[in-house]
C-alpha cells in the first residue's frame, strides 16, 4: 500500500506519450499550434472540434475522489480521459501518511451513511472492524469524555442538566430548520437564543454562571468542529438539507489502515498512467462552444472534447473570474461565492507514551485565560480508536483558529498546544510532546479549506445553491463542455467523500450518455 501511495507521488509530471491530447502552445502574439501550423485564436475558434480531435477526449481536472470515480466511469466506457492534478499525489482531501504499521490521516476519517460506494468498499476491506464502530456525534455527553473548565475537571453529577440541554437542543434545531421562518437564519442565532433561555433556569444550579457559559461556548465549539464551518455563518438549512439516508446521525470509524485501503482501491480501478501530477490548470477556454482549451500553469495548452472540473470550491473562490474564459454565468460566479467553504484543522500530536487515561477518548478544554485563545481554546482525542495508535492525541482545531495556525510555524503550535495541555490538565501527568504532524488545508493554494457548507447567503440569494454549482456549461449541439463535480456539488452529502464520489459518477455519465447518442 505504501509503495502505491509513493508510486503515484513520484510519478514523472512531464507527457509526451502518443495517447495525449493534442498538444498546442500560446505565444506572445496569441498564436496556437495545432498539427504543426501557427494559427490565430480567430481563427482557432473556427476549427471544428472533431477535425482536430479524432477520438473523443476528456480532461479531468483533479486526482481527488471525485475525479478518480469519474475515471473509473471512462475506463468501463472506453472513453479516453486524461486527469491533470495540481498536486504531487494522488487523494485530494483524503491524505494518508504513513505511521507505524497504519496510517494517519490528514483528511477525511470517517465514513457517512451505509448505503453507498465507500462503505460498501470499507466493509469489503475489512476495514471497519464491525458495523458497530459508530463515532457518537454529539460526544460531550459520552461517558468517556473529560470536560475541563479553566483547569478544573467537571463532574458528571454536574453535567445532567447541561447534557439535558445538549441532547434536546439538537432534535430542537434540526425541527427548526424545516421552518421558512429560520431556514436561512445561522445556526449561532437560534443556539444562542435557545441557551440564554436555557440559562435562566439555572440560577440556582451547581455550576456557576461563568462556567455554563463556557461549557455552552464547548457545545458550539463542537458544532463548527462538525461543520466544518463558523456556527455565525452555518445555515439552518444544513440541519434540514443534509442527509446521508441512515437512521442514526453517527460515523463509521475505520482502522490504521483506513482511508489508504480505499484510496488503493479507486486508484486499482484507473490507469494511473493517464494522471499528470503537477500540473495545475490555470486557464479554461470554452469559447469555441466545441472543445475547450486547458492550459497549465507552465504555459502547456491542451485540447479537449469535454472537462470535468472537480477543484475544490476553496480554490474556485478564489480564482473563478480568472480561471474561465468566457467567465462562467453570473448567478453560477454568485454560487460560488455564497456557498461556503470550512477550515477544520486536525493537529496530530506524538508521545513517547499516553499519558490521558485509559478510558477517556475525548479532551474538551475550555479557558478564559491562557496564549491557547488562538486557537479556540478546544481539544479532544479520538485517537486510541480511530487511528489506532496509543501514543497520538489528536487536536481538531476549528471556528477561527485555522487562520491563526495559518501563520503559526510548527514549533510554535506544538509549543502554544503543549502549554494549554499543562495549564488546563493538572491532575495529568501531562508529558512533552515529541513532534506533531499537520496539514494546514486553509494554507494549501490548491484546496484553501476543508469542505463546504450552505450559508444564510446562499440560501438566501439561491433557490437551490448547489445545484448551481453542478450546473454543466452547455456548447453547440447540446454538447457538455464543462461539468462539475466535487463534494459541494452534491445535494444531501455535500462536505464527504461520498458526496465527491457520487458526483464523480455523475459527471462522467453525463458526457458518457452524450457521446453514446
Amino acid at each position: 500500500m505504501i509503495g502505491l501511495v509513493e508510486f503515484v507521488r513520484n510519478r514523472t509530471t512531464h507527457y509526451t506519450t502518443r495517447q495525449t491530447p493534442v498538444e498546442c502552445k500560446l505565444s506572445a502574439t496569441q498564436t496556437v499550434r495545432v498539427r504543426g501550423v501557427m494559427v490565430s485564436m480567430d481563427a482557432f475558434q473556427a476549427f471544428d472540434g472533431e477535425e482536430m480531435v479524432e477520438k473523443p477526449k476528456v480532461a479531468i481536472i483533479g486526482a481527488g475522489i471525485a475525479g478518480l470515480r469519474a475515471a473509473r466511469v471512462f475506463e468501463q466506457n472506453h472513453i479516453d480521459y486524461i486527469i491533470f492534478e495540481a498536486k504531487d499525489r494522488i487523494g485530494g482531501r483524503i491524505y494518508p501518511f504513513g505511521y507505524g504499521d497504519g496510517y494517519l490521516q490528514h483528511g477525511a476519517e470517517y465514513v457517512n451513511g451505509v448505503d453507498n460506494e465507500i462503505y460498501k468498499i470499507a466493509e469489503s476491506l475489512k476495514i471497519m472492524e464491525n458495523n458497530d464502530d459508530l463515532v457518537p456525534d454529539e460526544y460531550i455527553s459520552q461517558s468517556s469524555t473529560a470536560i475541563f473548565i479553566d483547569g478544573t475537571r467537571i463532574e458528571k453529577k454536574d453535567l445532567k442538566e447541561f447534557v439535558k440541554f445538549t441532547r434536546n437542543i439538537e432534535e430542537r434545531l434540526e425541527d427548526e430548520a424545516e421552518l421558512d421562518k429560520y431556514y436561512t437564519l445561522s445556526v449561532a442565532d437560534r443556539y444562542d437564543y435557545h441557551f440564554q433561555k436555557w440559562m435562566k433556569t439555572q440560577s440556582n444550579g451547581k455550576l456557576k454562571e461563568g462556567v455554563l457559559q463556557q461549557l455552552g461556548r464547548l457545545f458550539k465549539n463542537y458544532l463548527q468542529t462538525e461543520w466544518s464551518a463558523p456556527v455565525e455563518k452555518l445555515a439552518m438549512a444544513n440541519l434540514d438539507e443534509w442527509d446521508d439516508g441512515a437512521n442514526h446521525n453517527d460515523s463509521f470509524e475505520l482502522n490504521s489502515r483506513g482511508y489508504a485501503a480505499i484510496l488503493e482501491a479507486y486508484v486499482d480501478q484507473i490507469d494511473v498512467g493517464k494522471v499528470i501530477l503537477n500540473a495545475p490548470i490555470s486557464r479554461i477556454d470554452y469559447r469555441s462552444g466545441k472543445d475547450v482549451i486547458i492550459t497549465t500553469a507552465f504555459g502547456e495548452a491542451h485540447v479537449f472534447n469535454h472537462v470535468i472540473v472537480t477543484i475544490p470550491l476553496g480554490y474556485l473562490k478564489a480564482n473563478v473570474y480568472t480561471l474561465f474564459l468566457p467567465r462562467l454565468p453570473q448567478e453560477q460566479e454568485s454560487a460560488i461565492k455564497d456557498m461556503g467553504f470550512g477550515r477544520n484543522q486536525k493537529v496530530f500530536l506524538e508521545y513517547e507514551k499516553p499519558w490521558w487515561p485509559e478510558d477517556v477518548d475525548t479532551l474538551l478544554v475550555s479557558t478564559s485565560y491562557g496564549p491557547f485563545k488562538r486557537l479556540e481554546r478546544q481539544l479532544y482525542d479520538v485517537s486510541t480508536k480511530s487511528m489506532g495508535e496509543k501514543n497520538i492525541l489528536v487536536a481538531w482545531i476549528a471556528g477561527k483558529g485555522p487562520e491563526a495556525m495559518a501563520r503559526m510555524s510548527e514549533s510554535e503550535i506544538l509549543q502554544e498546544v503543549s502549554s494549554h495541555l499543562k495549564q488546563n490538565l493538572k491532575e495529568y501527568p501531562v508529558e512533552e510532546a515529541k513532534r506533531i504532524f499537520t496539514h494546514n488545508w486553509l494554507a494549501d493554494r490548491y484546496t484553501m479549506g476543508s469542505y463546504s457548507y450552505l450559508t444564510p447567503e446562499a440560501t438566501k440569494n439561491h433557490e437551490d445553491v448547489i445545484e448551481k454549482l453542478g450546473e454543466p456549461v452547455i456548447g453547440i449541439n447540446t454538447r457538455p463542455l464543462i461539468c462539475f463535480a466535487g463534494e459541494h456539488t452534491d445535494s444531501k452529502m455535500y462536505q464527504t467523500t461520498v458526496g465527491a464520489s457520487r458526483s464523480g459518477f455523475r459527471e462522467a455519465q453525463r458526457i458518457s450518455k452524450f457521446l453514446s447518442q
